[in-house]
């Protein structure tokens, strides 16, 4: 099980996937979003369009929750 602790706000934790993890992981502001979307596709062996279906509402999410910042 891999968990994703929140630094701020409420100090909340959630389980994550492999997946997620690698994109959050690989949020440093180093790559754009579809470009750590599409190395995971590679990592992983799966169609990209399958991956970013299945991240996209996550990612959203973990940025309405405050565990991700939009750049800015």
């Amino acid at each position: 099980m891999i968990e994703l602790r929140q630094g701020g706000g409420f100090g909340r934790t959630i389980s994550v996937d492999p997946a997620l993890a690698g994109f959050v992981g690989a949020c440093d502001g180093e790559l754009t979003v579809w470009q750590i979307a599409a190395a995971l596709a590679d990592l992983f062996e799966v169609p990209l369009a399958d991956l970013w279906a299945d991240l996209e509402p996550r990612i959203r999410q973990l940025v309405i929750d405050g565990f991700l910042l939009p750049e800015g």
